[in-house]
């Protein structure tokens, strides 16, 4: 799926910096039999102007279930 087809989720702070996030997808019973469940994490390299980068190997946290 790509993103521009995404709509959006309900977000909640849950305190400090951190926001709770829910993003509900219709999908087929077959999609969903053979989804991985469990937790997640999505890794992000980010770099900046000066071309320094940096990797967060856990800068957002998600559950399939």
């Amino acid at each position: 799926m790509m993103m521009a087809q995404v709509e959006s989720a309900r977000c909640q702070s849950a305190g400090g910096d951190t926001v709770r996030c829910v993003y509900t997808a219709a999908v087929t019973d077959a999609d969903a039999a053979s989804s991985p469940r469990g937790n997640w994490h999505v890794a992000v390299l980010a770099t900046a102007e000066d071309d320094t980068t940096t990797l967060d190997t856990k800068a957002v946290d998600f559950t399939v279930g």
